[in-house]
C-alpha cells in the first residue's frame, strides 16, 4: 500500500496541465501527504482517475488545512475512494480546498470516508464544483462549502453523518 502510495505521490508531483493519473484496483497509502491537482494554482485540468468507486482507495492521515486531494481549475477526480485515517481526535478533510480557489472541477463516482468532514471548500471565493454519484460517511460535516460567490452542484449523492455524543469533535473548535 505504501509503495503504491509513494509512486502515486511521485506521479502527482510531476503532473502538468491536462495531465491524467490512472490508478489500478489497489490501495494507495500516501501516509501524511496529499495530492495537489492545482500544484498551487500553477496547472489546470489535471485528473485523477481510479478503476472503481470502491476498488481503488487512496488513504491518508494528513490533518488540518490541507485536503487529501486538493482540487484545481478544471480538475477531475473519479472512480475511487478517499479514506482519511487520522487519529480520532484530529481534524481532516478528504477532498476540496483551503484558500485556493478553483473553477469547473468535477468529482464523480467517489466514496469518501473520514472521521471529520467529507467535501470541504473553505476560504476559496469564486470556486465551482460539480459532484456526481458521491457517497460520504463522516463523523462531522459531509459537505462544507463556504466561500463567497461560489457554486456547488450535487447530483445523485448520498451523505451519511454519524455525528453523536461519541463524536471526537463534539465541543471542539476546529
Amino acid at each position: 500500500d505504501i509503495a503504491r502510495g509513494l509512486a502515486l505521490l511521485t506521479a502527482s508531483v510531476n503532473l502538468v496541465s491536462n495531465g491524467v493519473i490512472y490508478l489500478a484496483n489497489a490501495t494507495y497509502d500516501i501516509s501524511g501527504s496529499n495530492i495537489d491537482l492545482s500544484k498551487n494554482k500553477v496547472i489546470n485540468g489535471a485528473s485523477l482517475i481510479g478503476s472503481g468507486k470502491y476498488s481503488t482507495q487512496i488513504k491518508s492521515s494528513i490533518i488540518q488545512t490541507t485536503p487529501i486531494i486538493q482540487l484545481g481549475n478544471a480538475s477531475t477526480v473519479s472512480d475511487l475512494s478517499i479514506i482519511g485515517y487520522a487519529s480520532g481526535s484530529l481534524y481532516q478533510f478528504p477532498v476540496g480546498t483551503w484558500n485556493i480557489a478553483f473553477s469547473q472541477s468535477i468529482i464523480r463516482n467517489i466514496y469518501i470516508n473520514a472521521g471529520s468532514d467529507g467535501i470541504y471548500v473553505g476560504g476559496a471565493n469564486s470556486s465551482s464544483l460539480s459532484a456526481y454519484n458521491v457517497t460520504t460517511d463522516t463523523l462531522y460535516d459531509c459537505v462544507r462549502f463556504a466561500p463567497n460567490g461560489s457554486s456547488l452542484n450535487l447530483y445523485d449523492c448520498v451523505f451519511n453523518s454519524s455525528y453523536s455524543l461519541a463524536n471526537p469533535f463534539l465541543g471542539k473548535n476546529h
